[in-house]
């Protein structure tokens, strides 16, 4: 958009207001004026007219809109995409709330004294909000804020177990001898489930009695425990495989859980489809309640169920990595981001965008692009990615906000219903965040205003 351009429509406005010619005033706001423009055309108006029909709450709402609110909404939106949280230690392992708004890391401090530590940060702000000690070196975790879970271990219990750290100090919740966590994950933000592998006769060489899904509300009491005998597989090696890693969508309350087959599985055990026997074991993430993205050594692939049956559909190989690839899915742009391995390295891992349905790699850069980290997390509503580097963590503001500051820029007739999706994935930090997504609304969906969103 060039400076006459702007000045160009700017002098059409101020004719057609001196002419009162308002109905085409009007639709020279809707089909020719950037919403970015529009607010400041509104004032022109006589303060007695409005259009008729679908167009009167966009009109509405318009003419209520303070001066400079969808600019200022707009420079919010395209402001540094990171968030930038410095942390003193090295970062084991992180997560993010289900809402987006926590991050909690479990860090091996740098001075030794204090052993492993778990920090919790706002996101809204990047402050610290907690800092607790912490026992052993997990590797996994699900936060809420107020309140983070973990396998760890608390004296005297010689057994590492699920605890619950807040400010009251840390709670042991699954004190199960011999049990070894392997995964969690949230089903919505009041619920949550645990992967573990039982292992009642310890020796030289430990062998597991079951695998179990355990679940959980949100505030840490246990709801329901089932076991999945189907996992114990023995041969001549004695146990083959078993499951490793857990992923849920919030969006279905569905699980997948990998293991000698990959499978989704409707809580608290019913299998709605499963995959051929595999040999290796994969990361898992949903792409939608029937199709699965799976991380394997050298492979990503998508899964999609077919009837009880789980497809391969598509892979691309990936560099092996010593640690994980993590992956997570972008949903406001449909793609799938990881880690994939850098020759020579040790725990650093290349961030690579991926399309969530032809796996090939995305145009233009991303907000983490060729970045290289330790970790990728997401949280459960898909509102927020974060990358954990050595001694720091990026977190990703809003996935969507360009695309959002994109549709600011085009004339009200040009919004479809199409882009409410990506309108209602956005997280409105500022009041004028939260008035712009209402006029976008209100061109997208004419006579439909849900004001305040």
């Amino acid at each position: 958009m060039t400076g006459t351009d702007r000045g160009a429509r700017r002098d059409a406005a101020a004719r057609l207001a001196r002419e009162r010619r308002w109905a085409d005033l009007w639709d020279l706001v809707r089909r020719r004026l950037p919403l970015v423009e529009a607010d400041s055309v509104l004032p022109l108006f006589d303060e007695r007219w409005r259009p008729d029909g679908p167009e009167r709450p966009l009109f509405d709402l318009l003419a209520a809109t303070p001066p400079g609110t969808v600019e200022e909404a707009r420079a919010t939106l395209t402001a540094d995409p990171l968030l930038e949280i410095p942390v003193d230690g090295w970062i084991v392992t992180g997560s993010l709330s289900p809402d987006g708004r926590w991050l909690a890391v479990h860090l091996r401090s740098w001075n030794s004294a204090h052993g492993h530590e778990l920090q919790v940060f706002d996101l809204d702000d990047g402050r610290q909000v907690a800092r607790r000690a912490g026992g052993a070196d997990s590797g996994v975790m699900l936060n809420r804020g107020a309140s983070v879970f973990s396998m760890d271990w608390i004296p005297p219990n010689p057994f590492l177990g699920l605890v619950r750290n807040d400010a009251a100090g840390g709670t042991m919740l699954q004190p199960e001898e011999f049990s070894l966590i392997a995964g969690l994950a949230w089903l919505d933000r009041d619920r949550f489930a645990v992967l573990a592998r039982h292992y009642p006769r310890l020796g030289r060489d430990p062998e597991p009695a079951d695998c179990h899904l355990t679940y959980y509300t949100g505030e840490g009491e246990r709801a329901e425990r089932v076991v999945l005998e189907e996992d114990l597989v023995w041969g001549e090696r004695g146990v083959d495989i078993l499951p490793s890693h857990l992923a849920a969508d919030p969006s279905s309350g569905l699980l997948a859980v990998d293991g000698r087959t990959l499978r989704i599985i409707r809580p608290p055990r019913h299998v709605l489809a499963r995959s051929p026997e595999q040999e290796n074991l994969r990361e898992l993430c949903f792409l939608a309640p029937d199709r699965l993205a799976a991380a394997g050594d050298e492979c990503l692939e998508i899964w999609r169920a077919t009837g009880a049956t789980l497809e391969r559909v598509r892979g691309i190989g990936l560099r092996p990595r010593r640690k994980r690839h993590h992956p997570i899915l972008v949903p406001q742009r449909h793609e799938i981001v990881f880690l994939d391995g850098i020759p020579g390295s040790g725990a650093g891992g290349l961030v690579r965008y991926v399309d969530a349905e032809t796996l090939a790699g995305v145009t233009g850069p991303r907000e983490l692009s060729d970045s290289i980290g330790v970790g990728l997390w997401s949280a459960a509503d898909g509102s927020r990615h974060a990358l954990a580097v050595e001694s720091a963590v990026y977190v990703v503001r809003d996935p969507a906000a360009g695309a959002v500051a994109t549709l600011a820029g085009r004339p009200p007739s040009a919004l479809r219903p199409a882009d409410l999706p990506t309108l209602d994935s956005v997280r409105p930090a500022t009041e004028p965040v939260r008035h712009l997504l209402a006029l976008l609304r209100a061109a997208a969906r004419p006579g439909e205003v849900r004001r305040g969103q």
